[in-house]
């Protein structure tokens, strides 16, 4: 069953790509809470209300024995719909329909934001090295350069999503950081060769669903792929054969999310519309 109509756009909009463009300096740095020190029991919570005149928060919610305690983030004026850590967690990137932010996490501040050209970023993901960030703008995938973070740069915009029936819905590295995956609404997932960064290789266009392709997500090892979709089902793809393993089924809608264990044995999945549950798929390794 697809619905494109799943997952949250802003009032109004259209499929289209935006215009290129560096991120830079171009928000006032909000008022910063006195600096703490991150810890590995931090969860981050994105603000998705649009409240123009006060501006949309993120927050930062420390955990502990208790309810946790939240620290917010302001500065973004519209809704936020991607929140991703840097692998060293020093690093937040947030995106919405404002803007694309980094923040210094231990001090709470804005680093950079980008203020042009900018539409709702529903995606977003750092290589394992912290070097590159790959954020979803309707249907234009970008890379950036964040390795200097007040400097962040343009990397590339990547070609071959402007014919998409709809957007592009997420993107994934690889454990190496040597390949991107990119699904979305014209029902496949695409594997795009990242170690150029500045000269991508599209390795493969991955078919089979009849829905659009809702989520990516790498194995731990890097050799399977997760692809959750509209069409009610899970695909799992074999990285380097480029086909799939198995169709998982057993949601009775739309799966929207998808996310392997640390250990990589198990899958879980979130259901979307007509179907609100979440189901784990154990023993995915001998």
């Amino acid at each position: 069953m697809e619905n494109s109509d799943v997952f949250p756009r802003p009032p109004g909009a259209t499929p289209g790509a935006a215009a290129e463009g560096g991120l830079g300096a171009g928000a006032a740095s909000p008022s910063a809470a006195p600096p703490r020190s991150v810890s590995r029991r931090t969860l981050l919570l994105g603000g998705l209300g649009a409240v123009v005149a006060v501006g949309v928060p993120t927050a930062l919610a420390v955990l502990s024995e208790s309810a946790p305690e939240s620290v917010v983030l302001a500065g973004h004026t519209d809704s936020i719909y991607s929140v991703a850590f840097s692998p060293d967690g020093a690093t937040l990137a947030t995106g919405g329909n404002d803007t694309v932010r980094l923040w210094d996490v231990a001090d709470r501040e804005v680093i950079t934001a980008r203020t042009h050209d900018i539409d709702w970023v529903h995606s977003m993901a750092f290589s394992p090295d912290g070097a590159t960030l790959a954020s979803v703008n309707r249907n234009t995938v970008r890379l950036w350069d964040v390795t200097g973070r007040e400097t962040v740069t343009p990397l590339t915009t990547l070609t071959g999503y402007t014919g998409y029936t709809g957007h592009v819905r997420s993107v994934a590295f690889s454990p190496d950081g040597t390949i991107l995956a990119v699904g979305g609404d014209d029902r496949t997932a695409k594997l795009r060769d990242v170690t150029d960064r500045e000269n991508v290789v599209t390795l493969a266009t991955l078919t089979g669903h009849t829905g659009g392709v809702t989520e990516v997500a790498f194995s731990p090892d890097g050799k399977t792929l997760a692809t959750s979709s509209l069409d009610d089902t899970v695909r799992l793809w074999d990285v380097a054969g480029r086909e799939t393993i198995a169709t998982l089924t057993g949601h009775t809608g739309s799966v929207g999310s998808v996310a392997f264990s640390p250990d990589g044995t198990t899958l879980a999945t979130g259901g979307g519309e007509n179907d609100y549950t979440v189901r784990l798929w154990p023993g995915l390794k001998d």
